[in-house]
Protein backbone atom coordinates (compact mmCIF):
# COMPACT_ATOMS: atom_id res chain seq x y z
CA UNK A 1 0.00 0.00 0.00
CA UNK A 2 1.70 3.20 -1.17
CA UNK A 3 -0.21 6.37 0.49
CA UNK A 4 1.42 10.05 -0.65
CA UNK A 5 -0.14 12.85 1.21
CA UNK A 6 1.02 16.41 -0.06
CA UNK A 7 0.87 20.08 0.80
CA UNK A 8 1.72 22.60 -1.10
CA UNK A 9 1.54 26.27 -2.64
CA UNK A 10 2.12 28.87 -5.05
CA UNK A 11 2.80 32.54 -5.39
CA UNK A 12 2.57 34.62 -8.35
CA UNK A 13 3.25 38.51 -8.51
CA UNK A 14 2.16 40.47 -11.24
CA UNK A 15 3.42 43.59 -11.90
CA UNK A 16 1.79 46.62 -14.00
CA UNK A 17 1.37 46.21 -17.91
CA UNK A 18 0.58 47.96 -20.82
CA UNK A 19 0.46 47.40 -24.33
CA UNK A 20 -1.34 44.19 -25.57
CA UNK A 21 -2.56 43.45 -22.16
CA UNK A 22 -3.79 45.91 -19.48
CA UNK A 23 -3.33 44.42 -15.87
CA UNK A 24 -2.69 46.29 -12.70
CA UNK A 25 -0.17 45.05 -9.81
CA UNK A 26 -1.19 42.25 -8.28
CA UNK A 27 -0.10 39.04 -5.85
CA UNK A 28 -2.13 35.43 -6.17
CA UNK A 29 -2.11 33.26 -3.77
CA UNK A 30 -2.67 29.17 -3.84
CA UNK A 31 -3.04 26.95 -1.88
CA UNK A 32 -2.92 22.65 -2.58
CA UNK A 33 -3.63 19.67 -0.66
CA UNK A 34 -4.06 16.11 -1.53
CA UNK A 35 -3.32 12.70 -1.41
CA UNK A 36 -2.49 9.61 -3.52
CA UNK A 37 -3.38 5.86 -2.62
CA UNK A 38 -2.27 2.28 -4.42
CA UNK A 39 -1.35 -1.07 -4.22
CA UNK A 40 -0.35 -4.00 -6.20
CA UNK A 41 -1.34 -7.46 -6.98
CA UNK A 42 0.74 -9.73 -9.04
CA UNK A 43 0.87 -13.37 -9.96
CA UNK A 44 3.73 -14.69 -11.80
CA UNK A 45 3.67 -18.33 -14.15
CA UNK A 46 7.28 -18.72 -14.90
CA UNK A 47 6.58 -21.73 -17.09
CA UNK A 48 4.24 -19.50 -19.61
CA UNK A 49 5.87 -19.47 -22.91
CA UNK A 50 5.02 -17.97 -25.47
CA UNK A 51 7.75 -18.51 -28.94
CA UNK A 52 5.98 -15.89 -31.12
CA UNK A 53 6.59 -13.24 -28.69
CA UNK A 54 9.96 -14.12 -27.48
CA UNK A 55 8.94 -14.93 -24.04
CA UNK A 56 9.97 -17.11 -21.28
CA UNK A 57 7.47 -16.34 -18.30
CA UNK A 58 4.85 -14.04 -17.24
CA UNK A 59 4.21 -11.67 -14.42
CA UNK A 60 1.00 -9.82 -14.19
CA UNK A 61 0.82 -6.41 -12.03
CA UNK A 62 -2.47 -5.09 -11.54
CA UNK A 63 -2.33 -1.59 -9.52
CA UNK A 64 -5.30 0.77 -8.87
CA UNK A 65 -5.01 3.92 -7.58
CA UNK A 66 -6.95 7.17 -6.37
CA UNK A 67 -5.18 10.61 -6.61
CA UNK A 68 -6.88 13.49 -4.69
CA UNK A 69 -6.23 17.24 -5.27
CA UNK A 70 -8.40 19.85 -3.61
CA UNK A 71 -7.72 23.62 -4.12
CA UNK A 72 -9.68 26.55 -2.53
CA UNK A 73 -9.82 29.22 -4.66
CA UNK A 74 -6.99 31.50 -4.96
CA UNK A 75 -6.99 35.01 -3.95
CA UNK A 76 -7.16 36.21 -7.19
CA UNK A 77 -9.57 33.90 -10.06
CA UNK A 78 -8.36 33.46 -13.13
CA UNK A 79 -10.86 36.08 -15.04
CA UNK A 80 -9.23 38.61 -12.64
CA UNK A 81 -5.63 38.09 -14.14
CA UNK A 82 -3.58 38.76 -17.82
CA UNK A 83 -3.54 35.42 -19.12
CA UNK A 84 -0.07 35.12 -19.85
CA UNK A 85 0.02 31.27 -19.26
CA UNK A 86 -3.03 29.99 -20.42
CA UNK A 87 -4.41 26.35 -20.44
CA UNK A 88 -3.70 24.81 -24.06
CA UNK A 89 -6.43 22.98 -25.15
CA UNK A 90 -5.97 18.89 -25.77
CA UNK A 91 -7.42 16.14 -26.01
CA UNK A 92 -5.22 14.44 -23.11
CA UNK A 93 -6.41 14.78 -19.52
CA UNK A 94 -4.66 17.21 -17.71
CA UNK A 95 -2.52 16.71 -14.86
CA UNK A 96 -3.71 17.39 -11.28
CA UNK A 97 -0.97 17.40 -9.31
CA UNK A 98 1.23 20.56 -8.99
CA UNK A 99 4.19 21.34 -10.26
CA UNK A 100 2.65 19.19 -13.27
CA UNK A 101 -0.09 21.36 -13.86
CA UNK A 102 2.37 24.69 -14.83
CA UNK A 103 -1.03 26.81 -16.65
CA UNK A 104 0.27 29.32 -13.83
CA UNK A 105 -2.44 31.74 -15.00
CA UNK A 106 -5.03 29.26 -15.38
CA UNK A 107 -4.94 27.99 -12.18
CA UNK A 108 -8.32 27.95 -10.16
CA UNK A 109 -10.23 25.97 -7.57
CA UNK A 110 -10.55 22.36 -7.56
CA UNK A 111 -11.82 19.02 -6.23
CA UNK A 112 -11.24 15.92 -7.94
CA UNK A 113 -10.77 12.30 -7.82
CA UNK A 114 -8.71 10.40 -9.96
CA UNK A 115 -9.43 6.88 -10.24
CA UNK A 116 -6.98 4.89 -12.14
CA UNK A 117 -6.18 1.18 -13.32
CA UNK A 118 -2.76 -0.11 -14.50
CA UNK A 119 -2.16 -3.24 -15.67
CA UNK A 120 0.95 -4.43 -16.36
CA UNK A 121 2.55 -7.86 -17.82
CA UNK A 122 6.18 -8.53 -18.03
CA UNK A 123 8.16 -11.05 -19.09
CA UNK A 124 11.44 -12.34 -19.92
CA UNK A 125 13.82 -12.02 -22.83
CA UNK A 126 17.35 -12.99 -22.87
CA UNK A 127 17.26 -12.81 -19.39
CA UNK A 128 16.08 -9.41 -18.57
CA UNK A 129 12.74 -8.19 -17.86
CA UNK A 130 10.75 -7.24 -20.80
CA UNK A 131 7.08 -5.59 -20.32
CA UNK A 132 5.25 -7.11 -23.00
CA UNK A 133 2.49 -4.28 -22.23
CA UNK A 134 0.72 -2.19 -19.90
CA UNK A 135 -2.59 -0.48 -20.22
CA UNK A 136 -3.52 2.39 -17.99
CA UNK A 137 -7.22 3.47 -17.46
CA UNK A 138 -8.32 6.94 -16.08
CA UNK A 139 -10.95 9.04 -15.61
CA UNK A 140 -11.78 11.80 -13.12
CA UNK A 141 -14.74 12.46 -10.82
CA UNK A 142 -14.84 16.78 -10.31
CA UNK A 143 -16.70 16.33 -6.64
CA UNK A 144 -17.30 20.43 -7.03
CA UNK A 145 -17.23 21.13 -10.08
CA UNK A 146 -16.34 24.75 -11.83
CA UNK A 147 -18.87 25.60 -14.75
CA UNK A 148 -16.06 24.62 -17.09
CA UNK A 149 -16.61 21.28 -15.45
CA UNK A 150 -18.61 17.86 -15.90
CA UNK A 151 -18.56 16.13 -12.73
CA UNK A 152 -17.26 13.20 -14.57
CA UNK A 153 -14.41 13.55 -17.44
CA UNK A 154 -14.29 10.98 -20.38
CA UNK A 155 -12.50 7.68 -19.73
CA UNK A 156 -8.82 7.82 -20.71
CA UNK A 157 -7.18 4.66 -22.02
CA UNK A 158 -3.09 4.28 -22.49
CA UNK A 159 -2.25 0.73 -23.97
CA UNK A 160 1.38 -0.28 -24.97
CA UNK A 161 2.48 -3.51 -26.57
CA UNK A 162 5.93 -4.80 -27.32
CA UNK A 163 5.70 -8.14 -28.73
CA UNK A 164 9.20 -8.37 -29.76
CA UNK A 165 11.98 -6.37 -28.33
CA UNK A 166 12.00 -4.10 -31.93
CA UNK A 167 8.64 -3.61 -32.33
CA UNK A 168 5.93 -1.41 -29.68
CA UNK A 169 2.20 -0.50 -30.64
CA UNK A 170 0.93 2.13 -28.94
CA UNK A 171 -3.00 3.35 -28.51
CA UNK A 172 -4.16 6.53 -26.81
CA UNK A 173 -8.20 6.76 -26.37
CA UNK A 174 -10.70 8.78 -24.49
Amino acid sequence: LNVAPRVGGRYTYYSETEGGFVAQEADRWVFNTGIQTSFKLSRTWADRDFPLFESSGMRHVMEPSVNYVFVPSPNQRPTDLPQFDTTIPTLRLLPIDYPDYNSIDSVDSQNTLRFGLRNTVQTKREGRTDTLFNWNLFTDWNIRHRPDQNTFSDIYSDFDFQPREWLTLTSENR
